[in-house]
């Protein structure tokens, strides 16, 4: 395999951010990080985008894994399990979301989608007071 800069790796990958965050060109973006993560592997925002392009392509079994595979890299991100507790929601494994949805607010206990997320699925399984403290509890938080 030939060696690729530490440059052209960092262009990629923010092609791949653009053309999902700012375009939402899923496929394509899906492209560009798993180019970078042919050539580095480890590279943590590459999963990460990868999760995120495959959860808006509703391949949800797939996004789980990259959100996995980005937490092993690096488990201190409150984002990282609040984005697995929501493609767990996807998914319907309501009681592994709230597992981590709970991760993800042990870092961050304000942290607004975590909480909105837990919220849905602590509805989905019933426990509606449960799960409007916490849609409360996140209306009263400001947007950072």
């Amino acid at each position: 395999m030939a060696t690729v800069s530490p440059e052209v790796v960092d262009n990629m990958y923010e092609t791949g951010k653009r053309l999902v965050y700012a375009f939402d060109e899923y496929e394509e973006g899906l492209w560009a990080f798993n180019a970078v993560l042919k050539v580095e592997p480890t590279h943590l925002d590459s999963w990460i985008g990868k999760g995120v392009a495959l959860h808006q392509l509703k391949r949800y079994d797939e996004a789980l894994e990259a959100y996995e595979k980005a937490i092993s890299l690096n488990s201190t991100r409150a984002g990282l399990w609040s984005s697995k507790g929501s493609t767990l929601i996807k998914l319907k494994r309501y009681e592994e979301a709230i597992e981590a949805l709970d991760i993800a607010l042990e870092i961050d206990p304000n942290y607004k989608f975590a909480l909105y997320d837990k919220s849905e699925a602590l509805y989905a399984l019933g426990r509606d007071a449960e799960a409007s403290e916490l849609s409360a509890k996140a209306d009263s938080i400001p947007w950072k």
